[in-house]
This record gives C-alpha cells, sequence and structure tokens, in this order.
C-alpha cells in the first residue's frame, strides 16, 4: 500500500512539474502578447477606414449577387464552348495530320526551289552577260543609224542630183530629137543628109564615080553607044586648075560615099542646102 501511495505522490509531483513549467512558459508568453497589443492600442484610429472598406466589400457583395445569374449565362456558354472544342480538337487530328503531310511536301519544294534558286544565279549571270551585249548593240546600231541618217541625206542629195540630170537629159533629148529632125536621113529633101545624099548621087558632079553616068549622057546626045563613046570622052578633070591660080590645093574627093564630108561642109556653109536641092532634081537620060 506505502508503494501504491510513493508511486501516487511521485506521479502528482510530475504532474505539478509540468504545470510549473507551463505556468512559466505562459507567463514568458504574455509578456510578448501585452508587447504586441500596445501598437494595436495606438493603430485604433484606422477603424474608420477599415469601416469604409467593409462598405465597399458589401457592395461588391450585393454587384457580384447580381451577377451570378450572368456568370451563370458565362458558366454554361464556357460548357458549349468546351463541347465544340472538343469536337474542333477531334477535327483538329486530321487536319493536324495533313499539316504534317504539306509541311513533308512543302520541305521538299523547298529542296527543289533551293535547286532553280542555284540555277535561276546563273540565269542571272547569263542574263547580265547579255545584257551587256545588249548595251554593246545597242550603241553599234546607234552609230549605224547615224550611219544611215547621213546615208539617207546623201542619198536625198543625189536623188535631187539624179532629178537634176534626168531634167537635163530629158532638155538634151529634146534638142537632140531637132538636131535629128535637121540631120534627116538620105532620101529625105532639106534636110543635112538628104542634101548630102543628092549632092552625092546627082549626076552632074564631076567625080570618078559618074564617068559613066557622064558617058551615058554623052552617047545619047551623040546617039551612039557608050562602049564606043568611051575612047572619044576626054579626060572628065573640068575643074580649074587650082595650082596654077596660086591657090593651096584642095584635098582629093575620094571615091567611096562622101555623106560624112559633105555633111560638115554643108554644116559649115548651110547656103549650099539649096544647091543639094536642085543638085538632087537632076536625073541622067535614060
Amino acid at each position: 500500500m506505502l508503494v501504491i501511495v510513493i508511486l501516487w505522490a511521485l506521479t502528482a509531483v510530475i504532474f505539478l512539474t509540468g504545470t510549473l513549467a507551463a505556468a512559466n512558459r505562459i507567463e514568458s508568453r504574455v509578456g510578448q502578447i501585452n508587447a504586441s497589443l500596445t501598437p494595436i492600442n495606438s493603430n485604433l484610429n484606422t477603424l474608420p477606414v477599415l469601416n469604409q472598406v467593409s462598405g465597399t466589400a458589401n457592395q461588391i457583395r450585393d454587384a457580384a449577387a447580381n451577377l451570378s445569374p450572368t456568370i451563370g449565362r458565362i458558366a454554361d456558354s464556357a460548357s458549349t464552348i468546351d463541347s465544340s472544342l472538343k469536337q474542333v480538337n477531334d477535327a483538329v487530328g486530321p487536319i493536324n495530320k495533313s499539316a504534317k503531310q504539306i509541311n513533308a511536301s512543302v520541305s521538299n519544294i523547298n529542296n527543289s526551289v533551293r535547286t532553280i534558286n542555284s540555277g535561276l544565279a546563273n540565269v542571272v549571270g547569263q542574263t547580265r552577260t547579255i545584257n551587256g551585249s545588249v548595251h554593246s548593240i545597242n550603241d553599234e546600231l546607234t552609230g549605224t543609224l547615224n550611219q544611215a541618217l547621213l546615208a539617207r541625206s546623201q542619198a536625198e542629195l543625189i536623188n535631187d542630183n539624179v532629178t537634176d540630170v534626168i531634167r537635163s537629159a530629158q532638155a538634151i533629148k529634146g534638142d537632140t530629137g531637132s538636131i535629128s529632125a535637121v540631120l534627116g536621113t538620105a532620101g529625105i529633101p532639106r534636110t543635112i543628109n538628104g542634101n548630102a545624099f543628092g549632092i552625092e548621087t546627082s549626076p552632074l558632079l564631076l567625080r570618078s564615080a559618074n564617068s559613066g553616068v557622064l558617058r551615058e549622057m554623052a552617047a545619047a546626045s551623040a546617039r551612039q553607044d557608050p562602049t564606043s563613046a568611051q575612047a572619044v570622052l576626054p579626060t572628065l578633070d573640068l575643074l580649074p586648075q587650082i595650082s596654077a591660080l596660086g591657090l593651096p590645093e584642095l584635098p582629093a574627093l575620094p571615091t567611096g560615099p562622101m555623106s560624112s564630108m559633105l555633111t560638115s561642109l554643108l554644116q559649115q556653109l548651110p547656103v549650099l542646102g539649096d544647091t543639094g536641092d536642085l543638085l538632087s532634081g537632076v536625073v541622067a537620060p535614060k
């Protein structure tokens, strides 16, 4: 029994010791609490501000109460949007797959474009070379054009000169026609060649070519045969002796046609045209 009392006493001492320790701790904390309550007493002047904040909070609460139906509708719309987004998400899957395929195709196209770009770089270089050649050709064409314009102006000048030459040639042609009409041809009277032909063929012209005509005329007048009368005919030199007169000798008459010489003489002595007309009218007797 004594043991039990001793144990109970020890237990009571232990509990009292714990209580005393707890009381000491509470006392130390009460001092700290008192130190903290002193600033609260000094800051009680902030209560009006707190009251105003409380009023503002009440107003916010009332406004939030009015917004509750709208928020409900927003929640419903959000639910609808969520279901739509789920459907869109289901459709986005194939689209994403197609986009990946398109991305692969775009990558291949990009590689091809890079290859084409290198080829285009060569083409650009060749184009610049061609452009330089074109500029060079353009400069040469400019010089050629200037030469062509100069040649054109010279051609126009030559054309004007040719026009003047043609005009002069036409005038000369008209004069030539007049000269040709004056010259005429053999057998046409009152022309140079006609008069020359009449003089040349006249039986009265004293030259050896007409000796046969003169013999025929002499034989006809003597009623003799021309062959028998040839012996009695004198030499047909009826011209006076020019040398005896002290004059310069005349040129010997040619035996062939004298149209050119007679034409020259008749041009210098136009009065002999009438003589030619008269001599051309004389005909040997038959």
